[in-house]
Order: structure tokens, then sequence, then C-alpha cells
């Protein structure tokens, strides 16, 4: 039994254990760190002559407690989020010892109450699985605004070699703007001028740079109802949306347009430091023009 103490910068209030060492293997059965928001749960094997280690963890200890042991980039990824409650974790490590590169785990990861880039979220549900500098979430599932709103994916790729994000067949129905600042505040500023009254129906997919635009190649399906975009504000619309580096590209517009139909095509285009450039182009029939310029 040890009291307050600290082990590579990371500390407790108490920690609890037995060890055994056998032909230079030594073995940690249950250990117990105690901290004052939750505590950490470690059964694991280490070898002196191959310097690998492989552990089980169980952790209800906040995320910032185990900073001292992360990489920068990890650090990175940390930062952007803010925690309200402390993450539940339960998985493998392992690796080799002073060897941050051949670090690996899987975990199943749950988050209550926390914020990602400036956006709120009750929940979050995934398993994780990294190696190699690629971090994996299969089957996540976010929460927010009581459950009203939820996003989901088959998986998510974090590639931290080549900073950028694959996700493949995510679903939600969210507000897009939400979704595209918690992408990136490139990205959603490029959704700003979007707007639903009440969150669509979308399917996405592709690649999302986490630095810049460079790089970016995202794909969205949105069913939705109520929409406003400039002045114009109509009761229902559909279409695909194309993220493709400094471009972005409304396909396929569909929409009841002042009591008649619209469809169309809008292409706006990002130019860092310079005007955004906006073209469209419209079919419109049997609209009322008298609702039609009381918005213009």
């Amino acid at each position: 039994h040890l009291g307050e103490c600290a082990f590579r910068g990371v500390s407790a209030t108490s920690t609890d254990f037995h060890f055994t060492r056998s032909n230079q293997v030594w073995h940690l059965p249950d250990l117990v760190l105690q901290r004052p928001e939750g505590r950490l749960e470690l059964a694991g094997v280490a070898d002196e002559r191959t310097r690998r280690f492989e552990a089980h963890v169980r952790s209800s200890v906040e995320a910032d407690a185990i900073r001292p042991l992360l990489g920068p980039k990890e650090e990175r990824a940390l930062d952007l989020f803010d925690f309200t409650q402390p993450p539940l974790v339960e998985g493998r490590v392992c690796g080799r010892w002073n060897e941050p590169q051949s670090l690996g785990f899987d975990a199943q990861v749950a988050l209550t109450n926390f914020v990602f880039r400036d956006e709120p979220a009750d929940s979050f549900r995934t398993s994780v699985e990294y190696t190699n500098n690629l971090v994996r979430m299969i089957e996540p599932r976010l929460e927010r605004e009581n459950g009203t709103q939820h996003l989901a994916a088959d998986h998510i790729d974090v590639d931290l070699v080549d900073q950028q994000v694959r996700l493949t067949n995510g679903v939600a129905t969210a507000d897009p703007l939400v979704v595209a600042r918690a992408i990136g505040p490139h990205i959603g500023h490029g959704f700003e001028p979007f707007h639903f009254l009440q969150p669509p129906d979308v399917r996405v997919e592709g690649v999302i740079p986490l630095h810049g635009l460079k790089g970016a190649d995202l794909h969205f399906d949105v069913r939705g109802g109520a929409f406003a975009w400039w002045k114009f504000n109509v009761p229902r619309i559909s279409g695909g949306v194309d993220w493709v580096n400094e471009r972005l590209t409304l396909n396929n517009l569909q929409t009841d347009f002042y009591q008649g139909t619209a469809t169309g095509r809008v292409q706006v285009v990002f130019h860092p430091g310079e005007p955004t450039e906006c073209a469209f182009n419209t079919r419109v029939r049997n609209a009322d023009l008298h609702l039609l310029m009381g918005d213009l």
C-alpha cells in the first residue's frame, strides 16, 4: 500500500497492489490507483528481456491525469476536448518500454457531458483501436440535445501521420452546422450560411483534413425540412453536398419553392484571405413571385 504518490507524472491519492518477479518477468495482477474523481484498475505483465508489456485497464479517472504519458500528437488530440465528467475506459494496452511508436491499445470508451471543439454533447460511445499512429473508432455513436440529435458511423479512422480523418458510412439526424464545426473550424465556416430549422437526415462519407482545406474530400446526402440560405426560405430541401479541397458544391438540389418547386446547383469556392465566390443556377416552376420578392 502506498499513500499519495506519482508515477511518470501521473499522481494518485493512494495505490494498492501486489507483484511478483520470476525469470525477469514482472506480474502485477491487481493494481488499484485511487484519485479524487475516480480510480484506475490494472492487471499486467512486463518482460525485462524483451521490454514488452501488456496490461488490462479499467479507468474512471479524468483524461488530463494521463497527459504526462502522451506524446505531442496525442496531447493535441486531447486538447480538442473539454470534459465535465471523467471518461470510462476499459481495454488492453501493449508495447515496449521507452518505445512510444510500439504502443497499441483496444478499448471500450464512454464519454458523458463533454465538449468537442466548442460543441457540447450528451454522450459518446465507441470501440477504439490504436496502432502505428492510426486510431480507429468502430461503430461510434454520439447523442446531443437530450437524445434528439445523433451521429453514428461504421468506423472513423484518425491518421496521426497524414493528419486526416476518414469517415465510413456516417449517418446523422443533427444540425449540419454543428457537425461541420465539430469536424473543423474551416469546414464549419463553409456551412455557416446554410440553416435548417429542424435537424435533417444526413449520410456522410469521405476524408477530412485535421488542418486547413487541402485534402478535403467529403460527401453528404441531405434530406431535410425547413431551410434558409441567403434571402431564401423554403419548407423542404434535399440534395448532395460535395466538399473537395476549397470547393463546396450542392448538387441535385430539390425543394418546395414559394408554393412551387425548384431544382438546381450551388457552388462555393473559398480563397484564404480573399472574398468567397458563390455561383448557382436553378430551374423554378409555378412559384408565387409575390412571396419570393417579399424575401428578396
